[in-house]
């Protein structure tokens, strides 16, 4: 989490200062805000994952940011509403939604705040890797009409989600694609998978193997998984 840029817009001192209190356990670098207009240059400029948005705030209201905000082009920010005016939320207009992940009224549960903001990156983090790993496939010279590419990219998704299921390729990674095509063993993964290693291997630049492999002679389907996601992961 320790990436994760958070914006807070809240007028309210006392409720922005215990807000801020449960959110240090995310080591995120956290930025509060008190009205609409510095929020807006701040999304625009600062970019952060998520916007804690109270809705009754000065300047520009949380509804009007909101609607400025649809103008916005690329913009990826996940909106968390926290507001205690419900006459506001009524208001939110439907296109805000594509942008506002979670709606809470005050007084409001913290650790649910907490917990909300922690599934958030983590499911951002999973798509930004997921995204970095097929840039990383690039490289290679796959046939991406091939059974063992789409089962390799299942697989590499299943460890992408969970970094664990790499211990035991066999037992937890396979046998979960297996299940989700209905075969009755892991075998046709195995055999797929290995194939088009293989063929990769044989029309990659070599120059391009030896790079991110120490013996790219033999390059198992457990060895290329575990370096395609070390690849993925590696700091900028």
């Amino acid at each position: 989490m320790i990436n994760a840029r958070i914006l807070i817009v809240e007028d309210n001192v006392r409720f922005l200062h215990t807000l801020k209190e449960y959110l240090k356990g995310l080591m995120a670098d956290i930025v509060s805000v008190v009205d609409g207009i510095t929020a807006l240059e701040f999304i625009k400029t600062y970019k952060p994952d998520i916007v804690l948005l109270d809705l009754n705030i000065p300047k520009l209201n949380g509804i009007e940011l909101l609607e400025k905000l649809e103008h916005c082009k690329n913009l990826s920010t996940n909106i968390i509403i926290i507001s205690g005016e419900r006459n506001f939320i009524n208001k939110i207009p439907l296109e805000s939604y594509k942008i506002i992940k979670r709606i809470f009224c005050k007084p409001v549960d913290f650790n649910n705040i907490y917990d909300n903001i922690v599934h958030i990156l983590s499911k951002q983090k999973n798509e930004d890797e997921l995204i970095k790993m097929k840039e990383v496939l690039e490289e290679f010279e796959f046939n991406k009409t091939s059974k063992g590419y789409s089962f390799l990219i299942e697989c590499l998704s299943e460890i992408v989600n969970n970094p664990k299921l790499l211990r035991n390729i066999e037992k937890h990674i396979y046998t979960n694609v297996a299940k989700r095509h209905n075969f009755d063993n892991i075998n046709q993964i195995k055999w797929c998978i290995s194939k088009a290693i293989k063929s990769m291997v044989r029309y990659t630049d070599k120059k391009t193997l030896n790079k991110y492999f120490s013996n790219s002679r033999d390059i198992s389907p457990k060895y290329f998984m575990i370096t395609i996601y070390e690849m993925i992961n590696k700091e900028d």
